[in-house]
């Protein structure tokens, strides 16, 4: 499937809304057969597999943690001093 940048915005959202996937605090989050369900729900909302979901949500990840580092990365020590 081919992400535009409004379809990334409406899986992220979605994703968002069903807690049991990403937030641990959830009490159901641990219930694999749940969160499969949801899982699937979100495959199904989005006409992709299972599969492909997992791998955008790993790839969203890692393109946050990727850009997180940038930054902190590009403000430096704060000292001022130029290496």
């Amino acid at each position: 499937m081919e992400w535009s940048e409004e379809a990334t915005l409406n899986f992220i959202e979605s994703y968002r809304s069903k807690e049991i996937l990403w937030d641990p605090k959830n009490p159901k989050y641990y219930n694999k057969i749940r969160k499969n369900d949801y899982w699937l729900a979100l495959s199904e909302e989005f006409h992709i597999s299972v599969e492909e979901c997992k791998k955008k949500i790993t790839l969203l990840l890692s393109a946050l943690r990727r850009e997180k580092a940038k930054m902190k990365k590009s403000r430096g020590t704060g000292t001022g001093e130029w290496k």
